[in-house]
């Protein structure tokens, strides 16, 4: 809060410098008009789905949660995006895993919370939708060792805005 101020300078400062260098070279200019063109459509491309954004040096956004964890990728922000999905593919029978800002019955979900301590067991075709953190907290198990076997039993059928991921069980059985 201390720094805001200074934004202001330092964008009157970019452009004095910016036109300075611009109006002594053509390439210059077109390099910078090329490169906005290029800020301009990755943040087209990227509408709605700002939080779990990687530039291009970071990767594919679905992948978000193999780098970053917690609210950097998540703060339930997809859940009127999942409601969406599953009105269009008619799943009744999703769980929801995972904390989330705005209480999951606002968009008609139950409020049973399902994360991978409490999750006992799963019958075939039951459907979850995880959210990144809890998928980023399970991945960052697996790497420091601890196999989770949870993840083994179900398939992945779908992402819904870049951080809800949809499972579906594959077999009935106790999970560990």
């Amino acid at each position: 809060r201390y720094i805001v101020c200074v934004y202001p300078l330092i964008f009157v400062l970019i452009g004095v410098l910016g036109r300075k260098v611009v109006a002594g070279s053509r390439m210059i200019a077109a390099t910078l008009v090329v490169l906005l063109m290029a800020q301009v459509l990755t943040c087209v491309h990227t509408f709605p789905d700002y939080i779990p954004y990687l530039n291009q040096l970071g990767g594919n956004p679905l992948n978000a949660t193999k780098l970053l964890d917690d609210s950097n990728i998540d703060w339930g922000q997809s859940l009127s995006q999942l409601e969406q999905y599953v009105k269009l593919t008619g799943l009744s029978n999703i769980r929801l895993s995972g904390r989330n800002v705005v209480p999951a019955s606002y968009y008609g979900f139950p409020e049973e919370q399902v994360d991978t301590g409490t999750l006992r067991s799963c019958s075939p075709d039951d459907y979850f939708a995880v959210s990144a953190h809890m998928v980023s907290r399970t991945l960052y198990t697996e790497r420091r060792g601890k196999r989770l076997r949870f993840w083994d039993q179900f398939q992945l059928v779908g992402v819904v805005g870049k951080s809800i991921f949809i499972y579906r069980c594959l077999q009935a059985q106790s999970v560990q």
